[in-house]
């Protein structure tokens, strides 16, 4: 039987994600090995655990819900928000990945794989994100 990883296999996942990533000139959205840290990555995470082993669905957002109907509710055409703002709205940090890469807000032609993308999809709204200055900008799309 598969375990479930733990903080620490977190960590690990974790500075893998930070090696790749300084191994790496550029980190492309289509990268298998980048692709398989973030579902390990996201598989790791308790709430999913938790359901999993409940036999629960999660709502198709895996943890983007609250981000989501932020986003819906919002009469703004433009939202400008700080990363330590949507972590308050998620109640939780935000992957490593969303700091590092900006396909992870983009998705491109993977947002399907990104369950995070389809969270602001599906509020009319697409995500350009600054890194450097550690915001997003979520523009309705309507």
């Amino acid at each position: 039987m598969h375990g479930f990883p733990n903080t620490s296999s977190i960590r690990e996942i974790q500075e893998r994600i930070a090696n790749l990533a300084r191994k790496r000139t550029v980190l492309r959205k289509d990268d298998p090995e980048l692709l398989e840290l973030e579902v390990m990555l996201l598989d790791a995470r308790p709430a999913a655990r938790t359901r999993r082993r409940r036999g629960e669905a999660h709502s198709g957002y895996l943890g983007y819900d609250p981000l989501c109907e932020f986003l819906r509710n919002a009469p703004e055409k433009t939202i400008h928000l700080q990363f330590h703002q949507i972590e308050e709205i998620l109640g939780r940090p935000l992957p490593i990945m969303a700091c590092w890469c900006e396909s992870w807000w983009e998705g491109g032609g993977y947002a399907v794989k990104y369950v995070q993308c389809k969270a602001w999809r599906d509020a009319g709204r697409v995500a350009r994100v600054n890194l450097g200055q550690r915001t997003v900008e979520f523009i309705s799309e309507g």
